[in-house]
């Protein structure tokens, strides 16, 4: 069990290191006039979708109450019919105070205004080392290693550098007090005896 909860936690929180992009619709949302490339304008727009179906199923519901009143003759399905129109009217009711309770709180709360701003990165030098890059400027000390035909590279250390001993071929990074980047030693060589 524990481990089924783990691997739903994961699946789940995978998204959280996928890069955002624009998603661009293959089709539009019909009668808006415009299309929609953003959740928060999906979302904006099906709240109201759903208040709108919330009242044409009460109104399916309490016709068809309504029917079953006027057509039956047995106590019972009288009352069931009175329990099924209201019903009805207090989903209706629910729906509507749900909308009404987020509107009095925060109106940006039912248009879903979501104004989300990219923080702007402030790291700088070797702890760059790893991440994606554009441009050699936002590797330095290191260098943006972008693969043919890609727009994206990855930052990565120059050659003779490293932040930790398994970055240098000899096993033997030599990294300055105060700094976090250092210079690979040689390997030494051992002659035989």
């Amino acid at each position: 069990m524990k481990l089924k909860i783990l691997f739903v936690v994961i699946l789940l929180s995978s998204g959280a290191f996928a890069f955002a992009a624009d998603y661009n619709l293959l089709q539009p949302l019909p009668h808006t006039g415009q299309s929609v490339s953003d959740f928060p304008t999906y979302v904006g727009r099906i709240i109201p979708f759903i208040l709108g179906l919330a009242a044409v199923l009460a109104v399916v519901m309490i016709t068809i109450g309504g029917i079953e009143y006027a057509i039956s003759e047995a106590v019972d399905a009288k009352a069931d019919a009175k329990d099924r129109i209201m019903q009805a009217i207090f989903g209706l009711l629910l729906a509507l105070a749900s909308w009404l309770i987020l509107w009095t709180i925060n109106p940006d709360l039912v248009n879903l205004k979501l104004n989300i701003k990219e923080l702007p990165s402030t790291q700088s030098g070797p702890d760059h080392i790893g991440l994606p890059c554009t441009t050699q400027s936002q590797c330095a000390p290191g260098f943006c290693d972008i693969l043919p035909g890609q727009s994206v590279g990855m930052c990565k250390l120059v050659a003779g550098t490293c932040r930790k001993p398994s970055d240098c071929p000899s096993g033997i990074c030599n990294i300055p007090s105060g700094s976090t980047l250092g210079a690979c030693a040689p390997a030494t060589i051992i002659p035989p005896p």
